[in-house]
């Protein structure tokens, strides 16, 4: 399978990882694309995370696996030299971490992010200084996670190192370390920092407010922000690759419960949304038939849980006659998207209610949504997924005993 495919800056020749017997052990290979050779070079054991440095020197940063199969340590290689010879850059050595590699939007920097489920730390080189050493951001914190993107002269870091819920802040990229963050914007106990894409005349911030995605445009030209709209009670959104820096045209998927996935081209200056492509249902799906909702349910102690609902309007009525077929995960901080699927379409269109309860152990609702339901605390994962179905049953969804239940991976733990 292949792991990677990376151009190099000046398209003469691409590098790409590949996993030749499923062991998800990687190999990289260089193929010159004009006369369609491919180079001796060959680096085994390799993972998925490999960049090209600016310029016409053809040197690679790339990652390698432990015999754990972690990745743990960071490497540079000129084509057409010694791979056995390649310089070792870094090596992790605390075993909770991962290593990977990432270029800015901009091109001007390497990121070399080591992170787990809670710390992080990220060091960083200029693209186009690929011999210097790699520096370090912020030392890293136990309980204290970062990631970083680039603007100009500064970094943007989203970071829970005083809020829960992150904030984004700035800081220059000659002296990054904490002492010199400048907040720009701050999480709340509804709205979750999930992230942000830089580009030359625009900041797009990755949001979740009341269990919902939402993506903030800030224009840096016009000193003005707006959310991207849409208009339905429950959704997934997400920002797509976007590789260009130097563009006024946002790309995002788009889908719900009710709507097949969609990309769109969102114009960041107009606010005009162009659909570019729609998924294609070939029995036909007529969205217009379909209703859903997004409601509250309280569980045992107190706290709301959000569901995401979807029926078929005709012959639909809250009167409890309905089965309902209802998924839950709960685990890992992965919020659970709102999204389309075919395969439920036949059991909505014979009457059924399909809910996703969103409840605790995800994220939907925040880091306090996912660090207040493990360990000692499980429990609460269980117990909201109870109290779901209580609720939709109460509000006659659907009645007690009429009820299905489903759960995938640590969602089979859930309901087993």
């Amino acid at each position: 399978s292949l792991g990677a495919l990376e151009p190099s800056p000046d398209h003469q020749w691409i590098a790409y990882a590949v996993d030749i017997d499923g062991s998800e052990r990687h190999e990289i290979h260089f193929k010159n694309l004009s006369t369609g050779e491919i180079a001796a070079d060959t680096i085994k054991g390799t993972h998925t995370s490999l960049e090209w440095a600016e310029g016409q020197e053809r040197i690679v940063f790339y990652t390698m696996l432990d015999e754990h199969d972690r990745p743990d340590r960071a490497f540079r290689h000129k084509l057409g030299e010694d791979a056995a010879k390649d310089t070792l850059l870094y090596k992790e050595a605390d075993p909770q971490l991962f290593m990977y590699l990432s270029k800015t939007r901009s091109d001007r920097f390497i990121f070399l992010e080591c992170h787990g489920k809670v710390t992080s730390e990220v060091r960083f080189i200029e693209a186009a200084k690929p011999l210097s050493e790699f520096k370090l951001i912020e030392a890293r914190r136990r309980g204290v996670i970062y990631h970083a993107a680039h603007h100009e002269e500064k970094f943007l870091i989203t970071t829970n190192d005083e809020v829960q819920n992150f904030r984004l802040v700035e800081a220059p990229v000659t002296d990054p370390k904490a002492a010199n963050w400048k907040e720009i914007r701050r999480g709340t106990t509804t709205l979750q920092i999930e992230g942000v894409d830089s580009f030359k005349n625009y900041w797009v911030i990755h949001e979740r407010e009341n269990g919902l995605p939402q993506l903030r445009v800030v224009d840096l030209k016009q000193k003005s922000e707006h959310l991207i709209e849409f208009s339905e009670p429950t959704y997934e959104l997400s920002g797509e690759s976007n590789a260009e820096f130097e563009t006024d045209i946002y790309r995002l998927a788009y889908t719900s419960l009710v709507t097949p996935n969609t990309v769109y081209d969102y114009d960041l200056r107009s606010r005009e949304k162009k659909v570019m492509k729609t998924q294609k249902i070939p029995s036909g799906y007529d969205p217009s038939k379909y209703q859903s909702e997004y409601v509250f349910a309280t569980a045992e102690d107190g706290t709301k849980v959000p569901i995401s609902i979807v029926y078929k309007k005709e012959g639909f009525k809250k009167d409890g006659s309905h089965p309902l077929y209802l998924y839950g995960y709960g685990s890992y901080g992965m919020s659970m998207p709102a999204r389309f699927s075919t395969v439920r379409l036949s059991l909505i269109d014979r009457g059924f209610v399909y809910a996703i309860a969103h409840i605790r152990g995800g994220s939907e609702m925040g880091r306090a949504w996912y660090e207040g339901a493990k360990f000692l605390t499980k429990k609460l994962t269980f117990t909201d997924f109870v109290s779901s179905a209580q609720f939709l049953a109460k509000e006659g969804f659907t009645r007690e005993g009429n009820i299905a239940i489903s759960g995938g991976s640590a969602g089979g733990m859930l309901v087993g």
